[in-house]
């Protein structure tokens, strides 16, 4: 071997040499290659009218370089050698171009007429978006709201104009109430109907009797499996469901696996905390002291002398995660996605918690030369509940100044009061009641389509489909437990089945006439669904040990044993029809017709029709529309018409039936009681609710896409209302019965509108506006007892606290639905409500109550207050529903928001009717007060007073997710967010929440706010 270094030093000389030259040529290639690169200019117009685009985003593909076109539509970029110019913008089609040795790329983009040809869902089919005639919004997953969601329904709120969602309460888990364009029932559900991939389901919640309101429905399903959901809003979309369609119809669609050639997996994990961050409205240990030692001062013996936050002691900080993992891809001529979830949220109320797991698949396969196509779905999930005893209202009302616990207490080791009827512990009611539920749902479908090979253009499909509900709820009540005194403790158990069967066979045929330039679809079809449903329950009372707990009850010899096996069913069987026209791609017109028969209805009244019409005009297609290309892109009218029913009423109320009589009406046998078995009143002509439906209104998109959307008018008119009345003495077996009385009117106005405020190659901000006004008014209501005109009519609804059968609201002709019936207080020059139980003529206005001319028309007062001085004031439905959704993208950065407001509901806050008075301080034991009581000074309850009806106008923001997203590496795709939930409430209203149902806040479940982080990982 050859020595090449002599010495050490000429060695390092040599090295250093040697790494001059590799730096030198590590240099010279950096240099070589930054000048590999060339400078392409040029300019893009459109390519109708050849004007030019500004802000067109021209990126080079592949990579985050780019640069967007001046005002002019001109545009300078410096590119490598070999690349390819991707252009876009929205409103038209995307356009790439090969640079190759090119300087100047001059670009002409057509309009993209995607949007029109999307593919919309509707009932039995799809069409494009361009020939809906109904009214029909879409909302696809990237637009979905974020966050611990346990429903669906939940991903919609505050996305679409006239479709409000409502959280009953803040129980993880519980019960939402969806109106679609307003309520158009009393009685029955005013619940919209839901299809999932194509099935109709059952939605009705179950609440047994005796346990805590149950939870959502739509529990099973978890949010993450969906892909889009399309409101069905007017009859002319909701009257191919007929006899179900009169409240709306949301279709669900889930995901499935697309066109990946590959198999994808992706992992999905979030961690949530929830706090409740609202302050209660009581008074503080310090102010209560001070309270009672002026008003309260017969009992002052009993005050205590500790420091208890009892709310503190009620709620907590929960805790929430969810875990996702799916695998899709494609298959010979389909596609697959099995899917799985936990989730598992604590409620911010002591003990609340729901825990979900589920699984999911779907499976797409074409076979016969893509002529048989075979669809098959199946969503099972297994939830898990603890349903805690809602102590808001004992939490408020116990006195700050006493114990939790007391060592010699018999109840538990819990201080309580000796009365009785006085408030109860709610740290002990809350520990030692145990309510939990177990439930499994699963709704598996199996379609089959195929493209008939004799006739062009024809598919007959069919839709078999099976959905089951197993479920078990347990109750135990510690017989130590104060509430308990009388009873000895309890112990109940029922279990719930609920299945039901579809068959569905419907064929469509597809033919274009050449002759009237037409396209012409029509579709026909039969169905076939059946309910059936128990519920074996049994209780007893006077337990002989607590030692089993929820395991299995103890009952004595004199327990009283309760036993039951309620069996329900009900068939539906359909008969319906479609026929869609489309002319000279201006002219469409869609007619449909359904005719339903339902068992639970008299054969004389067991079949409806349902029909519909609507016609749409795309204005912007016409020759006269040609000028205004560049300002009106697209400009459609509609017209739409139909009758839609309503059917959601209990099985079997047209049948005369006996029943057992209740604890008010029982035989005594010597010191003994007995229930009686009587006959129930029932009418024999009940039929169906009626809606028809008119509605007009336009889809539009101006400036290239940079502004679009829709506005509505519509009318809806509801007739044969089914409602429970009072019938006179001796003419039916009842003295209530359920029967068809009158008619309800909604009519409003909706209006969206989007955009792509700013779109460049690293920025996009994306807008959407949506509002909606609905009136709701009653305009007929029968009653052969009361004479006189319709506005004598006058149902009391709505029950409070506060007093024993006492009500706030009320039905009657020429008001909205469950209008708040009430005294007019009076105020004093100060603004303040007058407090005079003596004289309450003082306190209230004297209503005009008699006629003294005998006109027909009271005149006069009659120096009393009572019944004949309420009123009817405001309505807990808002006037307005509005919503505002953002999407900013910023490279890897993503943020997305929701707000929501109503505008015009006003809430009876019976919390300070019934607890802010002195009445509190001076009962058989002290109690807390709401603060309003320090305001009004009203020694007693005015719980008809229109002081407690307040505006509950609000503006939430119900949603902000901050997102960074990395798809950088090869084998990955990673996404790592936050999100929180309910952030904040600006009103004016004093109580907790002013988005309430009902309209009455009397102490409900807490909504709580959520902060969660999570990542997202894509294989």
């Amino acid at each position: 071997m050859k020595n090449y270094c002599a010495t050490t030093s000429t060695c390092l000389s040599a090295v250093k040499d040697n790494l001059r030259y590799i730096l030198l040529s590590a240099l010279v290639m950096i240099v070589s290659t930054s000048y590999a690169q060339q400078v392409v200019s040029g300019k893009v117009k459109d390519a109708t009218d050849d004007f030019s685009i500004p802000g067109v985003s021209v990126v080079v593909k592949g990579t985050t370089t780019g640069t967007v076109t001046d005002f002019d539509g001109n545009y300078r970029l410096e590119v490598p050698v070999g690349a390819t110019l991707v252009f876009s913008f929205v409103g038209y089609q995307t356009v790439e171009e090969v640079v190759g040795n090119r300087t100047v790329i001059d670009v002409d983009m057509g309009v993209d007429v995607t949007e029109l040809q999307e593919i919309v869902v509707v009932g039995y089919g799809t069409v494009e978006k361009g020939d809906v005639t109904g009214v029909v919004a879409t909302v696809d997953e990237a637009l979905f709201n974020k966050g611990m969601l346990t429903s669906p329904d939940q991903l919609l709120s505050g996305k679409v104009a006239g479709v409000s969602i409502i959280s009953n309460s803040g129980e993880p888990g519980g019960q939402v109430s969806v109106r679609i364009r307003g309520g158009t029932s009393i009685t029955a559900s005013n619940e919209p109907l839901y299809v999932i991939d194509g099935v109709p389901i059952d939605n009705t919640p179950h609440n047994p009797g005796g346990y805590i309101g149950g939870r959502n429905p739509l529990n099973f399903l978890n949010p993450n499996e969906i892909e889009n959901i399309t409101v069905l809003k007017d009859a002319s979309a909701a009257a191919i469901y007929g006899s179900r369609g009169a409240n709306g119809v949301i279709i669900i669609t889930t995901k499935t696996g697309g066109n990946l050639d590959q198999p994808q997996v992706t992992y999905d994990a979030s961690f949530g905390v929830s706090k409740f961050v609202e302050t209660v409205p009581i008074l503080s240990t310090a102010e209560f002291i001070a309270a009672m030692n002026i008003w309260g001062t017969r009992n002052l013996d009993s005050l205590g002398t500790s420091d208890t936050d009892w709310m503190d002691l009620v709620t907590q900080t929960a805790s929430s995660q969810s875990h996702n993992f799916s695998v899709a891809g494609g298959i010979e001529d389909g596609s697959y996605r099995l899917s799985g979830g936990f989730q598992t949220i604590d409620g911010v109320l002591k003990t609340s918690h729901t825990e979900r797991k589920n699984v999911n698949f779907n499976l797409n396969k074409s076979v016969l030369n893509n002529t048989l196509h075979f669809k098959f779905g199946s969503k099972n999930a297994i939830t898990n509940d603890v349903f805690a005893s809602n102590q808001i209202g004992n939490a408020m009302a116990m006195a700050p100044t006493q114990p939790v616990y007391d060592p010699n207490s018999p109840f538990g080791g819990y201080w309580e009061w000796t009365d009785p009827l006085a408030v109860k512990n709610p740290v002990a009611e809350i520990n030692l009641q145990d309510q939990i539920g177990e439930s499994f749902r699963s709704v598996t479908n199996t379609e089959l389509r195929y493209e008939l090979p004799f006739i062009d253009g024809a598919t007959i499909q069919t839709n078999l489909a099976f959905d089951t509900q197993r479920g078990e709820r347990r109750r135990y009540f510690a017989s130590f437990l104060k509430s308990q005194e009388n009873n000895g403790g309890s112990w109940g158990l029922e279990r719930m089945t609920r299945e039901s069967l579809l068959f569905e066979l419907f064929g469509e045929y597809q033919t274009r006439v050449e002759a009237f330039d037409a396209d012409v679809t029509v579709l026909g079809g039969y169905s076939y669904q059946d309910f059936d449903s128990s519920f074996p329950n049994f209780s007893v009372d006077s337990l002989t040990t607590d030692l089993f707990g929820l395991n299995r009850p103890a009952p004595g010899d004199g327990s009283i044993i309760r036993v039951s096996n309620p069996v329900l069913e009900n068939r539906l069987i359909s008969f319906y029809g479609r026929v869609n026209l489309s002319v000279q791609d201006k002219y469409v017109l869609t007619t449909t017709l359904r005719r339903d028969g339902s068992t639970r209805f008299g054969e004389k009244n067991r079949w409806g029709l349902f029909p519909s019409f609507a016609a749409g005009w795309r204005i912007t297609n016409e020759p006269f529309m040609g000028g205004v290309t560049g300002i009106m892109n697209y400009l459609k009218l509609r017209l739409g018409w139909g009758i839609t029913g309503s059917q959601e009423i209990e099985d079997y109320k047209y049948i005369p039936a006996y029943g057992l009589s209740d604890a008010q009406a029982q035989y005594q046998f010597g010191n003994s009681f007995f229930p009686m078995l009587r006959p129930e009143g029932v009418d024999p002509n009940l039929k169906w609710e009626e809606t028809s439906s008119l509605n007009i209104g336009a889809d539009y998109e101006f400036f290239d896409g940079k502004l679009a959307g829709s506005i509505e008018y519509y009318q809806k008119d509801t007739k044969d209302l089914l409602f429970t009345i009072a019938f006179p003495a001796g003419s039916v077996l009842a003295d209530r019965i359920l029967t068809n009385i009158g008619e309800l009117q909604n009519k409003g106005v909706e209006f969206e509108i989007s955009s792509p405020v700013v779109q460049t190659a690293d920025l996009t901000v994306n807008l959407g506006f949506n509002a909606a006004f609905n009136k709701n008014e009653i305009q007929k209501l029968d009653n052969s007892i009361i004479t006189g005109s319709q506005n004598d009519v006058v149902y009391q609804v709505g029950g409070i606290s506060g007093d024993v059968g006492q009500t706030i609201q009320v039905l009657q002709v020429g008001k909205p639905i469950n209008s708040f019936y009430v005294h007019r207080h009076r105020f004093d020059e100060g603004g303040n409500p007058i407090e005079d139980n003596t004289n309450p003529t003082n306190m209230y206005v004297d209503e005009l109550t008699v006629d003294s001319d005998g006109d027909g028309k009271p005149d006069d007062t009659d120096g009393i207050i009572n019944e004949d001085d309420l009123v009817p004031f405001e309505k807990p439905a808002p006037d307005w529903i509005l919503g505002l959704t953002s999407n900013i993208n910023y490279k890897w950065f993503d943020l997305s928001m929701t707000f929501r407001s109503n505008i015009g509901n006003y809430v009876y806050n019976n919390v300070a009717s019934n607890t802010g008075n002195f009445e509190r301080f001076r009962g058989r034991v002290p109690q807390n007060m709401h603060e309003s009581g320090l305001e009004t000074l009203f020694n007693e309850k005015q719980l008809l007073s229109d002081y407690y009806v307040e505006n509950g106008s609000f503006l939430k923001l119900d949603n902000v997710t901050l997102g960074f997203t990395y798809d950088q590496l090869e084998w990955t795709t990673i996404r790592i967010y936050a999100t929180g939930q309910n952030l904040f409430t600006i009103t004016g209203y004093s109580g907790i929440d002013p988005e309430i149902p009902s309209g009455i806040d009397n102490n409900l479940y807490p909504r709580s706010t959520t902060y969660i982080g999570g990542i997202s990982l894509t294989f």
